[in-house]
C-alpha cells in the first residue's frame, strides 16, 4: 500500500515538474525512492554547497581588503570547494564538479608555495565560483540557466590554469 502510495506521489511529482518551465530535473536512480524525500535531501544540499561558496566568496573579499593580504585567509577555500565539488558530483553535474576540483588545485598549489594571488587570479577565481553558484540558484528556484554563465566560468579557469 505504502509503495503504492509512494508511486503516486512520484508520478504527480514528475508531472509537475514536467509542466514547469525551465524546472531543473536531477537524476533519479532508484524510482523506489520518494522525489519529494530525494528533492528535500538535493534541497539541503544546494543550500549547503550555496553557502559553501558565500564562505569561499568572504574569503577572497577578506583577503583583498587586509593591507598585507595574508595567505592565511584563503586557507579554507580549497577544502570549502572540493566539498562543493562532492555535493555537484552527487548532483550529477560533473563538468561543474571537475571545474572546482581543478580550481581547488590551483589555489592549493599557490598557498603551498606562499605565492601571492593577485587581483587578476582573485577575478577569474570569483567569475568560477559565481558561475557555479549561479547554476546552484537555477536548480534552487527551478529556473533555466543561461549557458553562457558556465562558459565563462571555464574560461577563466582556463585563464587561471595557463597561467
Amino acid at each position: 500500500m505504502l509503495l503504492a502510495l509512494m508511486a503516486a506521489e512520484n508520478a504527480a511529482i514528475s508531472i509537475a515538474k514536467m509542466h514547469t518551465p525551465g524546472a531543473g530535473h536531477l537524476p533519479l536512480n532508484n524510482k523506489k525512492i520518494s522525489l519529494h524525500q530525494l528533492d528535500t535531501a538535493y534541497d539541503a544540499l544546494i543550500q549547503e554547497s550555496r553557502l559553501n561558496i558565500v564562505k569561499a566568496e568572504q574569503a577572497v573579499v577578506n583577503y583583498l581588503a587586509e593591507d598585507n593580504n595574508q595567505l592565511a585567509t584563503l586557507a579554507e577555500i580549497p577544502e570549502l570547494i572540493r566539498q562543493v565539488a562532492g555535493s555537484l558530483r552527487f548532483l550529477a553535474l560533473p563538468s561543474l564538479a571537475n571545474m572546482f576540483i581543478q580550481l581547488a588545485s590551483f589555489i592549493q598549489k599557490h598557498l603551498l608555495a606562499e605565492r601571492a594571488l593577485d587581483e587578476q587570479m582573485l577575478s577569474h577565481i570569483a567569475d568560477v565560483l559565481m558561475s557555479v553558484d549561479y547554476r546552484l540558484e537555477g536548480f534552487e528556484h527551478n529556473r533555466p540557466v543561461n549557458k553562457r554563465s558556465l562558459d565563462v566560468g571555464q574560461h577563466s579557469l582556463s585563464l587561471l590554469l595557463a597561467a
